[in-house]
């Protein structure tokens, strides 16, 4: 028996079976690949690799295996999301929701830090304080500069 006549006989076989109602589950293998950082010993990328750990071990009876491959370096959201919409290197990525993002991946939107993504501490220098004791209005606010990194979801609300 030849590879084709064995493929034939088995798509006959899945065709018969269909016809007679019964039903036939297929499963492959899911590759969930995600990002890594180098400095994962921080609590919230702990945090990050659990969600995703818990939400593919509650739907393998449904969704069935999966295999994790994690990326380790650490990059940019900026960079994330182009390995997201490129699909070769990042197909998993936990990060807030924004239109950017929306546009090239499936947003799941669940508040997995229950909302406090966007709470932020004011530190000032020290050496700053006097500056700081004499801002009343959110105008004389704006005129100074705050440590946010450009590719934040929330940096938008501070500039």
């Amino acid at each position: 028996m030849t590879i084709y006549s064995l493929f034939k006989t088995l798509l006959v076989t899945l065709f018969c079976l269909t016809k007679l109602g019964l039903p036939i589950k297929v499963y492959a293998t899911d590759t969930v690949r995600f990002l890594k950082p180098l400095k994962g010993h921080e609590k919230r990328t702990l945090h990050k690799d659990e969600v995703i750990l818990r939400a593919l071990q509650i739907t393998e009876p449904e969704f069935g295996d999966y295999q994790l491959e994690t990326l380790q370096v650490d990059i940019t959201p900026d960079r994330a999301r182009q390995y997201i919409q490129e699909g070769k290197i990042l197909n998993t990525f936990i990060n807030p929701s924004n239109t950017k993002w929306d546009e090239y991946a499936i947003p799941i939107k669940i508040p997995l830090r229950l909302g406090l993504i966007s709470y932020r501490l004011l530190l000032v220098n020290k050496d700053k304080l006097s500056v700081f004791k004499e801002v009343k209005t959110f105008a004389q606010l704006s005129q100074l500069t705050a440590g946010l990194q450009s590719s934040w979801v929330t940096t938008q609300i501070f500039t």
